[in-house]
């Protein structure tokens, strides 16, 4: 954790996604609940997940500033699928 604070990672971190989805589900249910038409859903997992597995660096940037909140880094990820879905691409 010490040198995720500092940029350096010895390698790219991970976690299962079967985890990720648990740990989101109690949200994505009530925003699922959610409707309209001007609704649109933008998933976290579709960013950072592969289907097996949830990114939680890329080798040099990590994308959660704790175990739970996105860094900056990751924000813009996210950001990014949102204007993207937004303007409907």
């Amino acid at each position: 954790a010490k040198m995720g604070m500092f940029g350096v990672f010895p390698q790219r971190l991970s976690l299962p996604q079967e985890l990720a989805v648990r740990r989101a589900s109690e949200v994505e249910e009530m925003l699922d609940s959610l409707n309209g038409q001007n609704v649109l859903r933008v998933r976290p997992r579709d960013i950072f997940c592969d289907g097996q597995t949830c990114a939680l660096n890329d080798g040099s940037v990590s994308f959660y500033a704790d175990n739970n909140h996105l860094s900056a880094e990751g924000s813009a990820l996210v950001a990014r699928a949102v204007m993207l879905a937004i303007n409907g691409q």
